[in-house]
């Protein structure tokens, strides 16, 4: 059933019919005893949304936004993408055969150019002409690619000249409503949390993680955001000690413009949470202790929020029971 066995919450409304499912959600919430110890506090959850069908949790969000669409009985679809959204846009959109139009970075990392190609069932890419065309374009079916050197603003240009909807998380609400099933689940989980520590781009996530412990009537744990040296336009605003960088491994925080940044400060400050920002060597030193102490091997971005923990108990926050949303993104 994926996030439809929630569906009792999810609004608006999605007839069983429309409802597009690869199987999301359910991802268990391991908690890692040894890296507790390693950190001196009670207990440490890691809440594995890098297990979702195509290893991100943007599959709880993208599979909520395309039902609602489908059910409106809206055909094509936009969207911007550092790789996993794309990823999961793609899977989620073959389930219907719609059109969907696709803007990646020139400059996607390799692994994820990999998986996207791999899903696009795409075989004819040419390296040679992404280095030297403005915009390369690739079809397949009811898919199409654009390799830009300006994929987010490229992606707005195109939906408002041709009137097609954009699946941007940032500034649609239907974005968000997928993510509050990780809140329902993680209740279900764990019986007590004292924060939930977020790897924070646009903070569609945050926002939905949030509502989601609002939707039954709980009160939400302390929220904690993780942005990099690179990107950090909300983070920031609650710690200032790093030094600005012009590049970061965890490439999928990438969101500057940050249209849900007084919505994010004010989640944050609200549950009594706080930001923080990360440079390249904590997240490869937080990536060895999951692997040495979890025996799990994620994401750069995954990682990010194993290195905010870090850097908020050595600021004296007394956090003994975190949740860490590992995203996969």
């Amino acid at each position: 059933m994926g996030i439809w066995q929630y569906s009792k919450y999810l609004k608006p409304k999605v007839k069983d019919l429309f409802r597009l499912t690869l199987k999301e959600g359910n991802t268990p919430c391991k908690e890692c005893a040894k890296l507790a110890r390693v950190l001196n506090i009670e207990k440490i959850y890691l809440k594995r949304e890098d297990l979702n069908p195509t290893g991100s949790f943007k599959d709880r969000s993208l599979a909520f936004q395309l039902s609602v669409h489908f059910q409106e009985g809206r055909e094509e679809f936009v969207i911007s993408s550092t790789g996993n959204a794309a990823i999961s846009a793609i899977s989620y959109a073959k389930l219907f055969k719609c059109k969907l139009h696709v803007f990646v970075s020139k400059n996607i990392p390799a692994d994820k150019l990999l998986r996207l190609l791999d899903i696009s069932n795409i075989s004819d890419f040419d390296h040679s002409a992404l280095q030297k065309e403005e915009t390369y374009e690739l079809q397949k079916d009811n898919l199409k690619l654009y390799f830009s050197a300006r994929p987010k603003s490229d992606s707005v240009k195109f939906s408002n000249a041709y009137n097609i909807i954009h699946l941007r998380g940032s500034n649609d609400d239907l974005a968000t409503i997928g993510y509050k099933t990780i809140s329902y689940e993680l209740v279900q989980e764990i019986k007590a949390t004292d924060a939930i520590i977020i790897a924070c781009s646009s903070g569609t996530s945050t926002v939905g993680i949030y509502q989601g412990f609002v939707d039954l009537g709980m009160t939400p744990p302390p929220i904690h955001i993780v942005q990099t040296t690179k990107v950090n336009t909300m983070a920031s605003n609650f710690d200032r000690d790093f030094k600005k960088s012009d590049t970061s491994l965890a490439s999928a925080i990438s969101d500057r413009v940050a249209l849900r940044k007084d919505q994010i400060i004010g989640i944050v400050s609200r549950t009594g949470g706080s930001g923080w920002v990360i440079d390249d060597e904590e997240i490869m030193t937080c990536q060895m202790l999951l692997a040495q102490n979890c025996e799990i091997t994620t994401s750069f971005d995954s990682s990010l929020t194993l290195a905010g923990l870090i850097k908020a108990l050595k600021n004296d926050w007394q956090i003994l029971r975190p949740v860490l949303i590992l995203s996969g993104q």
